[in-house]
Protein backbone atom coordinates (compact mmCIF):
# COMPACT_ATOMS: atom_id res chain seq x y z
CA UNK A 1 0.00 0.00 0.00
CA UNK A 2 2.73 2.31 0.35
CA UNK A 3 4.11 1.93 -3.03
CA UNK A 4 0.50 2.80 -4.25
CA UNK A 5 0.39 5.59 -2.00
CA UNK A 6 3.82 6.95 -3.25
CA UNK A 7 2.81 6.80 -6.75
CA UNK A 8 0.05 8.71 -6.61
CA UNK A 9 2.17 11.65 -4.63
CA UNK A 10 4.40 11.38 -7.61
CA UNK A 11 1.30 12.04 -9.83
CA UNK A 12 0.43 15.19 -7.40
CA UNK A 13 3.85 15.90 -7.50
CA UNK A 14 4.02 16.11 -11.52
CA UNK A 15 0.88 17.56 -11.64
CA UNK A 16 1.50 20.39 -9.21
CA UNK A 17 4.57 20.96 -11.49
CA UNK A 18 2.94 21.11 -14.82
CA UNK A 19 0.82 23.80 -12.93
CA UNK A 20 3.16 25.86 -11.58
CA UNK A 21 4.72 25.49 -15.34
CA UNK A 22 1.20 26.73 -16.55
CA UNK A 23 0.68 29.78 -14.30
CA UNK A 24 4.43 30.99 -15.21
CA UNK A 25 3.14 30.78 -18.49
CA UNK A 26 0.05 32.44 -18.30
CA UNK A 27 1.40 35.22 -16.26
CA UNK A 28 4.40 35.80 -19.12
CA UNK A 29 1.62 35.61 -21.54
CA UNK A 30 -0.62 38.79 -19.03
CA UNK A 31 2.18 41.00 -18.91
CA UNK A 32 3.17 40.77 -23.04
CA UNK A 33 -0.84 41.44 -23.25
CA UNK A 34 -0.91 44.10 -20.59
CA UNK A 35 2.13 46.21 -22.51
CA UNK A 36 0.01 45.49 -26.01
CA UNK A 37 -3.06 47.02 -24.01
CA UNK A 38 -0.88 50.09 -22.82
CA UNK A 39 0.57 50.71 -26.17
CA UNK A 40 -3.04 50.12 -28.17
CA UNK A 41 -4.31 52.86 -25.78
CA UNK A 42 -1.89 55.40 -26.12
CA UNK A 43 -2.15 54.75 -30.01
CA UNK A 44 -6.00 55.18 -29.52
CA UNK A 45 -5.38 58.42 -28.01
CA UNK A 46 -3.23 59.95 -30.35
CA UNK A 47 -5.92 58.62 -33.36
CA UNK A 48 -8.37 60.08 -31.40
CA UNK A 49 -6.88 63.12 -31.04
CA UNK A 50 -6.56 63.28 -35.37
CA UNK A 51 -9.43 62.50 -35.78
CA UNK A 52 -10.94 65.70 -33.56
CA UNK A 53 -8.32 67.58 -35.63
CA UNK A 54 -9.57 66.45 -39.29
CA UNK A 55 -13.22 66.78 -37.83
CA UNK A 56 -12.40 70.63 -37.04
CA UNK A 57 -10.37 70.99 -40.31
CA UNK A 58 -13.97 69.23 -42.00
CA UNK A 59 -16.35 71.59 -40.17
CA UNK A 60 -14.20 74.71 -41.46
CA UNK A 61 -14.00 73.01 -45.13
CA UNK A 62 -17.78 73.13 -44.84
CA UNK A 63 -18.23 76.72 -43.67
CA UNK A 64 -15.88 78.16 -46.19
CA UNK A 65 -18.25 75.89 -49.13
CA UNK A 66 -21.26 77.23 -47.54
CA UNK A 67 -20.28 80.84 -48.09
CA UNK A 68 -21.34 82.56 -51.74
CA UNK A 69 -21.92 86.24 -52.65
CA UNK A 70 -25.52 85.57 -51.94
CA UNK A 71 -24.98 84.64 -48.29
CA UNK A 72 -21.95 86.59 -47.14
CA UNK A 73 -19.83 89.53 -47.62
CA UNK A 74 -17.71 87.70 -50.21
CA UNK A 75 -17.37 89.16 -54.22
CA UNK A 76 -19.85 86.90 -56.92
CA UNK A 77 -16.25 86.46 -58.43
CA UNK A 78 -15.18 84.12 -55.16
CA UNK A 79 -18.12 81.87 -55.80
CA UNK A 80 -16.50 78.61 -56.05
CA UNK A 81 -20.20 76.57 -57.46
CA UNK A 82 -23.33 77.61 -59.28
CA UNK A 83 -22.66 79.65 -62.23
CA UNK A 84 -20.76 77.39 -64.77
CA UNK A 85 -17.22 78.99 -66.19
CA UNK A 86 -18.04 81.09 -69.55
CA UNK A 87 -16.20 79.31 -72.13
CA UNK A 88 -12.98 81.03 -73.12
CA UNK A 89 -13.18 82.72 -76.50
CA UNK A 90 -10.36 82.04 -78.76
CA UNK A 91 -8.13 85.13 -79.73
CA UNK A 92 -7.11 86.22 -83.46
CA UNK A 93 -4.75 83.58 -84.20
CA UNK A 94 -6.82 80.54 -82.94
CA UNK A 95 -9.60 81.53 -85.14
CA UNK A 96 -7.20 81.72 -87.91
CA UNK A 97 -5.69 78.59 -87.45
CA UNK A 98 -9.04 76.87 -87.07
CA UNK A 99 -10.24 77.92 -90.15
CA UNK A 100 -12.44 80.94 -88.97
CA UNK A 101 -13.02 84.17 -90.64
CA UNK A 102 -14.20 87.45 -88.61
CA UNK A 103 -17.89 88.72 -88.90
CA UNK A 104 -20.34 85.82 -89.49
CA UNK A 105 -19.73 82.03 -90.30
CA UNK A 106 -20.61 80.52 -93.16
CA UNK A 107 -24.21 78.57 -92.72
CA UNK A 108 -24.85 81.24 -89.85
CA UNK A 109 -28.57 82.70 -90.28
CA UNK A 110 -27.68 86.68 -90.86
CA UNK A 111 -29.69 89.74 -90.25
CA UNK A 112 -29.73 93.38 -91.65
CA UNK A 113 -32.10 95.97 -92.27
CA UNK A 114 -33.51 95.44 -96.16
CA UNK A 115 -34.00 98.90 -98.11
CA UNK A 116 -37.45 99.15 -99.21
CA UNK A 117 -38.48 100.87 -102.27
CA UNK A 118 -41.16 103.30 -100.37
CA UNK A 119 -39.55 104.84 -97.20
CA UNK A 120 -42.06 106.98 -94.84
CA UNK A 121 -39.75 109.80 -94.44
CA UNK A 122 -36.71 110.58 -95.97
CA UNK A 123 -33.31 112.90 -94.72
CA UNK A 124 -30.43 114.25 -96.84
CA UNK A 125 -27.27 115.24 -95.26
CA UNK A 126 -24.95 117.18 -97.19
CA UNK A 127 -21.42 117.34 -96.37
CA UNK A 128 -21.38 120.75 -95.28
CA UNK A 129 -24.09 120.47 -92.46
CA UNK A 130 -22.29 117.28 -90.62
CA UNK A 131 -19.36 119.04 -88.68
CA UNK A 132 -17.47 116.01 -89.15
CA UNK A 133 -17.27 116.32 -93.01
CA UNK A 134 -16.79 119.77 -93.24
CA UNK A 135 -13.43 120.58 -95.91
Amino acid sequence: MAAGAERGDNKVVAENERLHDEVDRLAGENDRLAGEVDRLAGENVELRSEVDSFARKIASLEKRVGKSSQNSSLPPSSDLFGRPKRPEIPNRATRRAMGRKPGKQPGAEGTHLAQIDDPDEATGISSGQNPRYRV
